[in-house]
């Protein structure tokens, strides 16, 4: 099935996090959206987001690891 986003559209991301609810591994997983990809999102008037993983960022064990290798406090 082939979709357009447009204004006024909820978007919703399925990481398949969701398949690790209530064990200890759910919080390292999902992908996570970049500053660029919610900032496109936004663009096309979508203002109502949801994930089934447990925030919309990356996991904080990526963060951190990225941010240990590169010290750019952008990647947080």
């Amino acid at each position: 099935m082939e979709y357009t986003l447009k204004e006024g559209d909820i978007f919703r991301a399925h990481t398949g996090a969701s398949a690790h609810w209530g064990k200890s591994e759910y919080v390292n997983k999902g992908c996570g959206f970049s500053k660029e990809a919610t900032l496109w999102i936004v663009e096309k008037g979508i203002h109502v987001v949801g994930t089934d993983a447990w925030s919309w960022d990356r996991p904080l064990c990526f963060q951190a690891k990225n941010y240990e290798e590169t010290h750019d406090p952008s990647v947080i």
